[in-house]
């Protein structure tokens, strides 16, 4: 197995265990989403053999998105934060 794949298995099962612990419920099911699409990638890499930088680009898209839906500011999630 590749390292980017090891990298991006780990890092969706490390934010989803965050989710869980956070108790952000609505966001696990998004995460196992994220998890799915990682195995999927995964499944394409062995027929199409993609390029190390477009699974590197993944993967910081993956910590990325998956942190930005976790940040807070205040009580609120930050994804839905208006600038007033």
């Amino acid at each position: 197995m590749r390292t980017q794949f090891i990298c991006g298995y780990f890092l969706t099962g490390a934010l989803l265990l965050w989710s869980l612990l956070s108790q952000n419920f609505e966001f696990l099911f998004y995460d196992i989403t994220t998890l799915v699409l990682v195995a999927l990638l995964h499944k394409g890499d062995q027929h199409f053999t993609f390029s190390s930088k477009i699974l590197w680009g993944f993967n910081i898209w993956i910590v990325l998105h998956i942190l930005g839906g976790l940040a807070t500011r205040g009580w609120r999630r930050a994804l839905f934060i208006s600038s007033n």
